[in-house]
């Protein structure tokens, strides 16, 4: 099982190729069931135009569950989590780069074989001046808002 994790952002951006790391074009934007705030916030994001929509296939940390939560001492090995600070810093430099000052990009998470229907469960405001990225993960169904400060 792989995690997808599809990119909603307000400008056409380059895709994005590293170790590890690769933000392309998506075909299409996933679908969401309920009329869920998260998911409609994505969809208007994301699928406004279609060169504005992305898929980042990717090793982000993750975890399995149905909630989010934060990050608790001996959730990763020192392995995973140098891993794991690597992998963010890539994704946070890229975050900086296509996210408009005052504005967001955003992230969300799915297993890539679920159904293409799906219900999101909520969703997770951070700033990319805040981010931790040694402890930074993410939970498959919730929408991630990586927000920029205006200048």
């Amino acid at each position: 099982m792989c995690l997808q994790v599809f990119v909603g952002v307000a400008n056409p951006i380059q895709p994005l190729k590293g170790e590890r790391i690769e933000v392309r074009p998506a075909q299409s934007a996933p679908k969401f069931l309920g009329d869920s705030f998260a998911g409609e916030l994505f969809i208007r994001a994301a699928s406004a135009k279609p060169e504005d929509k992305y898929t980042c296939a990717c090793e982000l940390p993750h975890v399995l569950s149905d909630d989010v939560f934060p990050y608790f001492e001996g959730m990763f090995t020192d392995e995973e989590l140098d891993r794991n600070e690597a992998v963010n810093r890539r994704l946070a430099e890229w975050l900086e780069k296509v996210t408009l000052p005052g504005g967001e990009t955003l992230l969300y998470p799915i297993w890539q074989d679920d159904s293409n229907e799906r219900q999101s469960h909520g969703s997770v405001d951070l700033t990319l001046d805040g981010l931790n990225l040694r402890e930074l993960f993410f939970v498959e169904g919730f929408l991630y808002r990586f927000k920029r400060e205006p200048e």
